[in-house]
């Protein structure tokens, strides 16, 4: 709009002072007109041009930032994950290994060797008959106060609990040897 105005005035002026040659006044303000002319064009072409590139830029920017905070979410639930399913220091390290380059064709295997461990599998007599009588919620409550007190188990007798699967390691019991207690709870 301004560069239109610009030329106007312009074309105005030199029209009223240009007295030098009276014969080329016309051919001299339409010369003018015409350049003028071009050159908004030109200009609001390359206006558009560059509003387009920076608006695309802005936008993949956004979009990148986006992505960025997509895939933190997406990297802490996995890590969440992760740790509701392994005991921490193995998470951790599984962790960093992966992040680190890998030396050789397969990443580190995560074996540890325990001496005289009691393994716990609990499985609950009529449950399909009881999941049918309970609802949903009350059936989660059930299940997670039975755990619980499996919880509560291990941590009294010193047991090691991962995720439901309770094991009991010598070194850690004390007094008591996994054969012991597995005599006191028959």
């Amino acid at each position: 709009m301004f560069g239109f105005l610009l030329c106007s005035a312009h074309v105005a002026v030199s029209s009223v002072f240009a007295t030098d040659f009276p014969h080329l006044k016309w051919q001299q303000l339409s010369g003018n007109v015409i350049v003028f002319l071009c050159v908004n064009i030109v200009g609001i072409f390359m206006h558009n041009l560059m509003e387009h590139a920076q608006r695309k830029a802005f936008l993949d920017t956004r979009n990148c930032i986006a992505a960025r905070l997509e895939m933190e979410d997406e990297n802490e639930k996995l890590e969440r994950l992760l740790l509701s399913v392994l005991p921490q220091h193995v998470a951790m390290e599984m962790k960093n290994d992966i992040i680190s380059p890998v030396e050789g064709q397969f990443h580190k295997i995560y074996i540890q060797k325990h001496e005289n461990v009691s393994i716990l599998f609990a499985d609950i007599v009529g449950f399909t008959v009881l999941a049918s009588q309970c609802t949903a919620q009350e059936l989660v409550r059930l299940l997670n106060e039975l755990f619980g007190r499996f919880d509560q188990l291990a941590n009294s007798t010193c047991y090691q609990n991962f995720n439901g699967i309770i094991l009991a390691v010598r070194d850690k019991i004390g007094e008591k040897s996994p054969s012991n207690i597995n005599e006191e709870s028959s």
